[in-house]
């Protein structure tokens, strides 16, 4: 079975992460720290480029979900809305990999919140993390492509979730662009089955074709151990960690066979403990979980 290649230890880990180089915001080097050739990617290239973030970043995906109920009673306006989004990049950058910024708490704020998520990502971007567009997109063409220009041109994202619904034609606008996508396979809610477990084997053998990742739910290992069995190598992204039930440490080993991230969101950002040294903490508490769990 795959094992991706890790540091001898979570502290020299770390050291390699604090040496990494921010990537350059420009359309031909901007993103995953390399060169990148324009047009549609080779199937397995966003394998190698989630692997080589595995090896130099680890595993863990912070999400950031902005509830301004639950901000400070003086952080309920936009500029609180973004204080608290770069504290909790800048107090995790440590452990990220990748951040997943879930679009609609952002477009509840308005225009002001459009601008706070442009400048997470660009908090992300100089902490050397990957920056996941949380927005789960699918339509048209033309109004994919728009969907793709805002992501790449307006958010400044790596990366974006998207539904599978209508099909593989949805990735081209994203892919041209050469933004990568976590297409979902099977989500974390509760009436998931009702549809998804219907199509998704159906759905990961489809996109596996055009180089895709998959959205695999962290807190059902047994399904999420089916998505990766069908997926072979391809990169997961495993929400539903803490909040949701699932542990991380039991998401990591249902996920080995191929690189993948795994995303916290309010189990990280809304852990026990004062903001935003809480999320820090939580964060490193995570990081070892993962660790733990692969080493083992």
């Amino acid at each position: 079975m795959w094992r991706p290649t890790r540091h001898s230890s979570s502290a020299s880990r770390r050291t390699s992460r604090a040496r990494s180089s921010p990537r350059t915001r420009s359309t031909t080097s901007r993103r995953w720290g390399a060169a990148r050739s324009p047009g549609r990617e080779a199937v397995g290239a966003f394998r190698g480029r989630i692997e080589t973030l595995n090896d130099e970043r680890g595993h863990l995906c912070v999400g950031v979900d902005p509830r301004p109920g639950r901000f400070p009673p003086d952080d309920q306006d936009a500029a609180g809305l973004e204080r608290w989004c770069l504290n909790l990049v800048e107090a995790t950058e440590e452990q990220a990999a990748a951040y997943k910024p879930n679009l609609a708490f952002f477009l509840a704020m308005g225009p002001e919140g459009l601008r706070v998520l442009e400048a997470v990502a660009d908090r992300a971007e100089a902490a050397g993390a990957l920056t996941i567009l949380d927005g789960k997109f699918t339509d048209i063409g033309s109004t994919a492509e728009a969907y793709a220009r805002f992501a790449d041109d307006v958010v400044g994202a790596d990366a974006v979730t998207l539904s599978p619904y209508m099909g593989t034609d949805v990735l081209d606008p994203f892919l041209d662009r050469d933004l990568d996508a976590f297409v979902l396979a099977r989500t974390t809610n509760a009436s998931a089955s009702q549809v998804q477990d219907t199509v998704a084997g159906e759905v990961v053998q489809t996109f596996s074709m055009r180089g895709t990742g998959f959205v695999a739910p962290g807190n059902d290992p047994d399904t999420a151990g089916h998505v990766r069995q069908t997926a072979g190598g391809a990169p997961l992204l495993l929400p539903g960690i803490g909040a949701q039930g699932g542990s991380a440490a039991e998401a990591a080993c249902t996920a080995r066979g191929g690189p993948f991230l795994i995303a916290i969101g309010r189990g990280i950002a809304h852990a026990e403990g004062s903001f935003p040294d809480n999320a820090r903490e939580a964060a490193q508490r995570f990081s070892k979980e993962i660790d733990a769990a692969l080493d083992g």
